[in-house]
């Protein structure tokens, strides 16, 4: 029974489909028809012009001669042009009225064969198989871009990574060598302080001056090879002594007298060299961590500028912030102390 109503429901759909189809063939049909009497009506004016023509050019030619006969044959030309191109237009009209009319049989066929749905549902499938493929290329375009920018992340993550660990040693390093450079410096001061203890210990200066010196010599190899797996290595156990120069290495001593004369000048010596040293390091630690910041600020930067264009102004606010500059406060408070105790230039 729901069958024969959806039936019924399409003859009657398929009926009024049919019937505006007509109204407006009917349409059609009407308006070739008046402009076919139009052109009938144009073609018996023409005719009668053709008529009145040719009495003129009778009355004419017995009148005129020469050019005049020239002129009025051309005239009758083209009348006669003008005459067939309307009978051309009016046998087109018919063969196009002819046409339309096989149409709406072919039309009216089909409608009652129930034809007209076969045809929908092809037009429908090929509509949903080109939208299908479009769905398909955008679905692959996505995969890919999600696919290169989850790379890109990965390769930020393991380029942070591996400057995280580099900043750490870094860091390490730059710990022990405060740690010793206060040592030698406490024990220079004490020292100082106490010339008996330079007599009693002559080379203990010399010993102070040597390992600052290696050193001096490790910060600046560190400073010029920021490599992780260089800056792990260090000198401070089996590494060979470093060169003296022979104008700065004290004779050897005769006597107690002696030696209380040589060790003032030792001390100056040694404290000299000991405070270039340490400006030497302090200057290439300090730009070791500048580096290392501008590495740290220009990776964000650069994965903004990749990734994700639109964030870049959001970055740069989080850089300007209190956060940002406490982190720099925190990383840079051990060359702070440094210049606290007049160890770095002001």
């Amino acid at each position: 029974m729901a069958e024969t109503q959806e039936l019924l429901l399409q003859l009657q759909k398929d009926n009024r489909d049919g019937r505006l189809r007509k109204q407006e063939l009917e349409e059609l049909v009407r308006g070739l028809e008046a402009e076919s009497e139009s052109l009938t009506a144009r073609l018996q004016d023409l005719r009668e012009r053709e008529r009145s023509l040719q009495r003129k050019q009778s009355q004419l030619a017995r009148t005129l001669c020469g050019e005049a006969r020239e002129a009025a044959r051309e005239h009758a030309e083209r009348a006669r042009g003008l005459l067939e191109a309307a009978e051309r237009r009016h046998q087109d009209l018919e063969q196009r009225n002819r046409q339309l009319q096989e149409q709406w049989e072919e039309l009216s066929s089909q409608l009652f064969y129930y034809g007209g749905e076969q045809l929908s549902q092809q037009r429908a499938d090929q509509r949903l198989g080109t939208q299908l493929m479009a769905l398909q290329k955008q679905l692959e375009l996505v995969e890919a871009k999600h696919a290169r920018q989850a790379e890109n992340l990965r390769q930020g993550a393991q380029r942070t990574e591996e400057a995280w660990a580099s900043f750490q040693e870094q860091s390490g390093v730059l710990q022990e060598l405060q740690a010793k450079v206060a040592e030698a410096t406490a024990a220079l001061d004490a020292s100082r302080d106490d010339p008996d203890l330079c007599d009693s210990h002559p080379l203990r200066g010399q010993d102070c001056a040597g390992s600052l010196m290696e050193e001096v010599a490790e910060a600046d190899s560190v400073s010029a090879n920021p490599d992780p797996l260089f800056t792990g290595v260090t000198r401070t156990h089996g590494a060979p002594p470093p060169l003296e120069d022979p104008e700065l290495v004290a004779p050897p001593r005769r006597g107690r007298a002696r030696s209380r004369s040589l060790c003032p000048q030792e001390m100056r010596l040694s404290t000299g060299t000991g405070r270039a040293g340490i400006r030497l390091w302090a200057l290439g630690a300090l730009q070791t961590l500048l580096l290392l910041l501008l590495g740290f600020l220009a990776l964000p930067l650069l994965y903004l500028m990749l990734v994700n264009p639109s964030a870049l102004r959001r970055g740069l606010r989080y850089l300007i912030s209190d956060t940002t500059f406490r982190r720099l406060r925190y990383t840079l408070s051990p060359l702070l102390e440094l210049r606290a105790r007049g160890l770095l230039p002001t």
